[in-house]
């Protein structure tokens, strides 16, 4: 009986004096952020040039006019270069 106790006391005191144990895994994993897909360019003939679209707005190219314009998500001009 009392080898039985001692062996349960000493596995009690294993189990709860692990300090290098990692741990317990609590089912959450944690990831970084996920990357933007790249932008979309689709080459057209004639004018525009190409049109590249994003999670911020729409680019238009105009290789004649050497011109590159970006419309927001909301239709309203954000700059031309």
């Amino acid at each position: 009986m009392r080898g039985a106790l001692a062996a349960s006391a000493l596995l009690l005191l294993a189990a709860c004096g692990d300090e290098g144990a990692a741990p317990a895994s609590t089912g959450v994993a944690t990831t970084g952020p996920t990357p933007a897909p790249p932008p979309r360019v689709v080459a057209i003939e004639g004018r525009p040039s190409a049109i590249a679209a994003d999670d911020d707005g729409l680019w238009v190219v105009d290789d004649d006019r050497d011109e590159a314009r970006r419309v927001g998500i909301d239709g309203d001009p954000v700059g031309a270069a």
